[in-house]
C-alpha cells in the first residue's frame, strides 16, 4: 500500500466499534461470511523450504476451520531516519504492520514507537492468561527484549549474544590484560589507544576498538538505563549528567580515532570489537579470537521473534500462530542465533541446518550470556543519543561517524526533546489511524481436471525484487493453459535436494554434469516437438553443456558472465578512453595510468567481487595462457609449458606491483575482494544477485560504475560465465504442463535478471526494455565474444565442472603456489611445482575412493556426509600436514 486512509476514531465509537489503530484499503477489507478463517504469516522468501504447506498442518489440525497462509516480505530498499524523517517512518511501520496477522520482527525493525502507535498487539493479557504457555521455557533475556511499556510485544524465537570479540595475539604484544568484568571506560579507552594501527604518518589507520551501539556501552559503563521505568509508559531519560559526561569522554575517543575510526579500514582487523559471534565460529581464526563479557560480567542479548499486527482480526488465534511457531525447532534454527530462544529447542537437529561451531571456552561465556545477559529492552531509546545532531528535517549538519567536537549539554537536550515529539507522534497515530491486516489473495478454485504446478525459483536473492511481474506472467499463462489452474512459486535459498518436490524448477547454475540423471527428466522429445526452439539459435556451447549421455536435461535460459565494472570518471581523469572492445595491452595500460592518478600509490586500481581466482584466470587466458585442461576428467595441469608459465608471471607480477588488488587465496576467508574504498575497476559475475547490477538505475543508489567485458587477447578471446536452465523433476505427475510453463519462462530471461542463452533474444524489445540498452548492448559484445572462433571459456569457479567430489581440494595448492609467489617471494617455477607434486600425491591417494554423484550425497544425514567427505581431506592432510588445522583432523 502507498498511502494510509484516516477515519475518524469518534464516529466509529458511536457505533460501538473498538478500534486497534490500521492502516486502511477499500481494497483489503475483510471478506465476511467467510466459512474459513485465512490468518497470515510474513515471512522470508528464502525460508519457504521452512515455511512449507505442511509446516502448519498440525496448528491447522487444533484449530478446525483455519487456513494459515505465508506472505513474503516486499523488497525494501529505502530507509527511513525517524530523525529526520519521522512521518514516513511511522508510515512504513504501519504498511509494514498491515502485511499479516503474525509477523517477524527483531530489534532492528521494532521499537517503541510501532508499539505506542498501536501497530502492535500486547501479548501480555494472552500469554498472562494462558494455560498452555510454559513461560519458563524462554530464555529471560529474550522473553525481556519484547518488555516494555508494561506490555510483552513478541514471543522470541532467537537469541544471540553481542560481547567483546578481541584478538588474544594482539592484547599479548601489547601487554595488555584481556577484558574482564571490572573494566571501566578509562581501561577501554586505554586498550583502544594501545591497540591502534598507526601509519609513518600518525595517522591512525585501524581503530583499536569498535563499538557502535552507543546505548550498550553506556549502560554496562555506567550501570544506568536511558529510560524512567516507574512510569507507564517507559520516560526517556537522555538528558542527564551521566549520559553528557559519558558521551563527552567517547567523543573525545572518536577524535583521537582510536574508536570507530571514519574512512575505510579492515573491520576483521580491529582487535577489539563489540560484536555477534562471527569470529568465533571462523575455523581459521579460532586460536586467535576469543569472547569476553562486558563490563560488570554481563553482555546483550538481542531476539527475533513473532509479534502480532494490531490490526488482526483474530487476535487470540493468531497469538495461538505466534506461540506455535516459536516452538518449532526447523524455524528457530534458520535465524542464524546463537541459541534458539526455547530452552526445550536447545537440542534440537535441524534437517537442513548445520549449527556453527565455537571453541568450548568461548561457548560456555555465550552460553551464560543467553542466560544472564542484558535484554535488548535495557537500552531502549539508545540510538536516540545521537538524535540532537540532526536538529530538524533535513540534511543532517553533522556526521556522528566522523570525528568532531560536540557539545554534549546542548545536544542531549535536543536529543530528548525529539525522542519525545517522535513517541507523542507515534501515541497521536494511535488514537487517530486504523490498521487492518490485508486479505490475503484467495488459493485459487481448481476446476475439474486442472492441477496446481508446483515451480521453484532457485536464483540466490530474497526477496524476490521482481515478484509482481512472475506473478502477472503465471497469470498471464494460467488464463490461457487449459490444464494450470494455479502455479505457487517458490523461491529461496534451499539445495538442489530441496527442489526436488517441485514440478519444475530454474537453477542458477548447470546442474547437469554432477546431477543424478534418473531425478531430471529428459527434454529431447518436448523440444523435438515444439516449433518454437531452434537448438543452433543458443551462444557458444551453452546448449552441450546441458547434455549427457546424447540427452538434453535443461533449457538453458541465462548466462552469467564475469565482467568489469568501470567508473568513467576515474578513466577521464586519467586521460584514458573508456573501455570498449579492449585488448590485453591497453587494459594493462589502463592499469598504470590509473594507478598514477591514485590519491594514495599504493591502492590497487582493480578488485574482484567473485569467490576465487577466475579474474586472473581470464587474465591468464588473455596473455596467451591456458594451463588448465578441464576436457578431461580429472583436470590435466600444463604448469611447466613456457607460454603457460610466462602468462601466469605476467597477471601475478601486476598482483605484486599493487595495481591488482590481491587477497590471499589459501584461506578459508580470502577468495574474495574485500572493503575499503571502491577502485575504478571491479569485476563480478553478473547476475540476479547483483547488487550494483540491479540497482544501477536507481536514483536513491546513485552508481557512477558502466559495464565492460575482460580483455581479449591477441591469440584468443577468454570468457568465463555460469548458466541458468530450467529443469523438469522426473517424478512430477504433470512433465507436459511443466514444458508448456518452462518454455514461456525461457522466453523470458529479464525475470531472471541475466543475459539471455539465446541470440535472438536479445533484439527482443521486452527483454530491451527491461534490461536498458546498456546491458543490452554488453551482452551482444559477450555473445560475440562466446561465438568467436579463437573463445577460450574459462570456467568461473576453477573446478571446471568436474564430477570428482574431492577436486576442489586441488585448488588449496593452486591456490597456494600463487600466494607463495605474490605474497612470499618464491619462484613461480618452484611454487607451481611444489602443487604439481602435491596435486599428484592427493590423486594416488583419493583413486581408491568412492565417486558418488552430488545429488545421492545430498540425500545423507550430516554424519554420514562428513564421513563421506573426511575421506578426501583425510588424503589431503596425509599429503600436506599443514592442512591438519583447516579440517580439524586433529594431526
Amino acid at each position: 500500500m502507498s498511502g494510509l486512509k484516516k477515519l475518524l476514531l469518534p464516529a466509529l465509537l458511536l457505533l460501538g466499534i473498538f478500534l486497534t489503530p490500521v492502516v486502511l484499503s477499500p481494497l483489503l477489507l475483510p471478506v465476511r461470511g467467510q466459512e474459513e478463517i485465512v490468518l497470515t504469516i510474513l515471512t522470508q522468501e528464502w525460508m519457504q523450504d521452512v515455511f512449507n504447506d505442511d509446516l502448519f498442518d498440525e496448528f491447522e489440525a487444533a484449530h478446525p476451520g483455519v487456513k494459515v497462509v505465508r506472505v513474503f516480505e516486499p523488497q525494501q530498499n529505502e530507509y527511513f531516519s525517524p530523525f529526520t524523517e519521522l512521518d514516513n517512518t511511522l508510515n512504513a511501520a504501519a504498511e509494514r504492520a498491515a502485511l499479516a496477522d503474525v509477523l517477524t520482527v527483531s530489534q532492528w525493525n521494532f521499537t517503541p514507537l510501532e508499539t505506542r502507535a498501536g501497530l502492535y498487539l500486547d501479548l501480555r493479557p494472552l500469554a498472562e492468561g494462558d494455560p498452555d504457555l510454559n513461560i519458563e521455557d524462554f530464555l529471560p533475556a529474550a522473553l525481556d527484549s519484547f518488555r516494555w511499556d508494561g506490555g510483552l510485544w513478541a514471543l522470541p524465537v532467537s537469541a544471540s549474544a553481542e560481547l567483546f570479540i578481541y584478538n588474544a595475539q594482539a592484547f599479548d604484544e601489547a601487554g595488555l590484560p584481556y577484558p574482564n568484568d571490572n573494566w571501566t571506560l578509562t581501561d577501554f579507552a586505554t586498550a583502544a589507544r594501545a591497540l591502534a594501527t598507526v601509519g609513518d604518518d600518525g595517522e591512525v589507520e585501524i581503530p583499536g576498538a569498535i563499538a557502535y551501539n552507543l546505548g550498550l556501552m553506556y549502560r554496562v559503563f555506567s550501570g544506568q538505563r536511558l529510560y524512567d521505568d516507574s512510569t507507564v509508559p517507559f520516560t526517556p531519560r537522555l538528558d542527564t549528567p551521566e549520559l553528557t559526561a559519558f558521551m563527552t569522554e567517547w567523543q573525545a575517543l572518536m577524535e583521537e580515532e582510536v574508536i570507530n575510526t571514519p574512512g575505510e579500514f579492515d573491520y576483521g582487523a580491529v582487535p577489539l570489537r563489540l560484536d555477534r559471534t562471527w569470529a568465533l565460529s571462523n575455523p581459521d581464526q579460532q586460536d586467535v579470537w576469543r569472547a569476553a563479557p562486558l563490563p560488570g560480567g554481563t553482555t546483550a542479548v538481542y531476539a527475533e521473534g513473532f509479534a502480532v499486527s494490531g490490526g488482526t482480526a483474530y487476535p487470540e488465534l493468531a497469538y495461538e500462530l505466534a506461540k506455535f511457531v516459536t516452538s518449532n525447532g526447523e524455524i528457530a534454527l534458520r535465524f542464524f542465533g546463537d541459541s534458539t530462544a526455547r530452552r526445550s529447542l536447545q537440542d534440537y537437529e535441524a534437517e537442513n541446518f548445520n549449527r556453527t561451531q565455537i571453541p568450548a571456552e568461548d561457548q560456555a561465556i555465550v552460553d551464560a550470556a543467553l542466560e544472564n545477559g542484558l535484554p535488548y529492552s535495557e537500552i531502549l531509546f539508545g540510538d536516540w543519543i545521537y538524535a540532537g545532531v540532526y536538529p530538524g528535517e533535513g540534511e543532517p549538519t553533522t556526521d556522528p561517524n566522523q570525528p568532531q567536537t560536540i557539545d554534549w549539554a546542548t545536544a542531549l537536550p535536543e536529543s530528548q526533546q525529539m525522542v519525545l515529539d517522535a513517541l507523542a507522534a507515534a501515541q497521536a497515530r494511535r488514537e487517530t489511524t486504523v490498521v487492518q491486516v490485508m486479505t490475503p489473495v484467495p488459493t485459487p478454485v481448481l476446476n475439474a481436471g486442472e492441477v496446481v504446478l508446483n515451480f521453484g525459483l532457485n536464483v540466490w536473492i530474497s526477496p524476490l525484487p521482481n515478484r509482481e511481474e512472475w506473478e502477472a506472467l503465471v497469470a498471464e499463462f494460467v488464463a490461457a493453459d487449459p490444464q494450470v489452474g494455479n502455479i505457487n512459486l517458490n523461491s529461496n535459498f534451499g539445495s538442489t535436494q530441496d527442489l526436488q518436490s517441485a514440478d519444475c524448477y530454474y537453477l542458477n547454475g548447470n546442474y547437469v554434469p554432477s546431477a543424478d540423471l534418473t531425478t531430471l527428466l529428459p527434454l529431447d522429445p518436448f523440444l523435438d516437438a515444439d516449433p518454437n526452439f531452434d537448438p543452433n539459435d543458443f551462444f557458444g556451447t551453452t546448449l552441450e553443456q546441458v547434455q549427457r549421455d546424447g540427452r538434453t536435461y535443461a533449457y538453458p535460459v541465462t548466462i552469467q558472465p564475469e565482467v568489469i565494472w568501470y567508473n568513467p570518471e576515474a578513466f577521464a581523469q586519467a586521460g584514458l578512453p573508456e573501455p570498449g572492445n579492449w585488448t590485453i595491452d591497453q587494459f594493462v595500460t589502463a592499469l598504470n595510468m590509473l594507478q598514477a592518478t591514485q590519491e594514495d600509490p599504493d591502492d590497487a586500481v582493480f578488485r574482484t567481487q567473485t569467490f576465487g581466482a577466475g579474474h586472473l584466470n581470464l587474465l591468464i587466458a588473455a596473455f596467451g595462457g591456458n594451463p588448465y585442461d578441464y576436457s578431461t576428467n580429472p583436470p590435466t595441469y600444463r604448469f611447466d609449458d613456457p607460454v603457460n608459465l610466462d602468462a601466469i608471471r605476467q597477471v601475478l607480477d601486476l598482483a605484486r606491483s599493487g595495481v591488482i588488488e590481491y587477497n590471499e587465496l589459501d584461506s578459508d576467508g580470502g577468495f574474495m575482494g574485500g572493503g575499503g574504498e571502491e577502485p575504478p575497476l571491479i569485476s563480478e559475475s553478473l547476475n540476479g544477485a547483483s547488487w550494483r547490477f540491479t540497482n544501477r538505475n536507481d536514483s536513491n543508489n546513485p552508481n557512477p560504475y558502466r559495464l565492460a567485458t575482460f580483455p581479449r587477447g591477441t591469440q584468443n578471446t577468454p570468457v568465463a560465465y555460469n548458466s541458468g536452465g530450467l529443469y523438469i523433476n522426473a517424478s512430477t505427475p504433470i512433465p507436459d504442463a511443466c514444458y508448456r510453463w518452462i518454455s514461456v519462462v525461457a522466453q523470458r530471461p529479464d525475470l531472471l535478471l541475466g543475459m539471455p542463452a539465446r541470440r535472438s533474444l536479445l533484439t527482443d524489445p521486452v527483454f530491451a526494455a527491461a534490461m536498458g540498452e546498456d546491458a543490452v548492448a554488453l551482452f551482444q559484445q559477450i555473445g560475440t565474444m562466446i561465438d568467436a572462433p579463437d573463445a577460450v571459456i574459462v570456467p568461473l569457479y576453477d573446478f571446471g565442472g568436474s564430477t570428482s567430489p574431492g577436486t576442489w581440494l586441488e585448488q588449496t595448492w593452486i591456490n597456494r603456489a600463487f600466494d607463495n609467489y605474490v605474497l612470499e617471494d618464491m619462484p613461480l617455477e618452484t611454487a607451481l611445482a611444489d602443487a604439481e607434486i602435491m596435486i599428484e600425491e592427493y590423486r594416488a591417494c583419493s583413486t581408491t575412493i568412492e565417486v558418488r554423484p552430488m545429488s545421492e550425497l545430498m540425500q545423507l544425514s550430516p554424519e554420514e556426509s562428513q564421513d563421506y567427505f573426511e575421506q578426501f581431506t583425510d588424503c589431503a592432510v596425509a599429503v600436506d600436514p599443514t592442512l591438519a588445522s583447516r579440517f580439524n583432523t586433529g594431526q
